[in-house]
């Protein structure tokens, strides 16, 4: 695609999916992986659903947002990664979610997200991440906070599993 993102296509006739995403994300894996997944999840809804694409609406894109998210992190993981560490919902820090997300291979936000989700987090500082990580992202190209540091290699990337 043209603007940064992705895009997919089914083709009802074959039984054919085939997804674009923008080139951009190619060295931020975390980003490709949940564009990926959502549009996996777009067309599920559209294939299980009987809808046409053309016909998207903002809570197919929740949908298909939300469908990426939990696939990602799903919630037994999630909950237990989190009581492992014995972090209450107050006791969240900037740094323990960014090394936190880590473990899923998603965005900083996504992570915060989903813990708000669960309820493993309050909305207080989810928000307040949230805004820390979009004024990040802003003045860093939407690179992702740490991503210089990490540097896990093609072990934590989706893409990996098929080669």
């Amino acid at each position: 695609p043209e603007k940064p993102g992705s895009i997919s296509f089914y083709d009802t006739k074959n039984k054919n999916f085939t997804v674009f995403i923008a080139e951009q994300f190619k060295k931020k894996p975390w980003r490709r992986d949940f564009l990926l997944l959502t549009e996996i999840g777009r067309a599920f809804l559209f294939t299980r659903h009987g809808h046409l694409p053309r016909h998207e609406t903002a809570r197919s894109r929740r949908f298909a947002h939300h469908f990426a998210a939990t696939f990602l992190q799903p919630e037994s993981a999630v909950r237990n990664a989190v009581y492992s560490l014995n972090i209450k919902p107050d006791d969240w820090t900037y740094e323990l979610l960014l090394r936190m997300k880590e473990r899923f291979g998603v965005s900083a936000q996504v992570f915060a997200i989903r813990l708000k989700e669960l309820a493993l987090i309050t909305r207080r500082k989810s928000d307040e991440f949230i805004n820390q990580i979009k004024q990040y992202h802003a003045s860093h190209n939407y690179d992702e906070p740490l991503a210089k540091e990490r540097r896990p290699g093609r072990a934590y990337d989706l893409a990996a599993l098929s080669t």
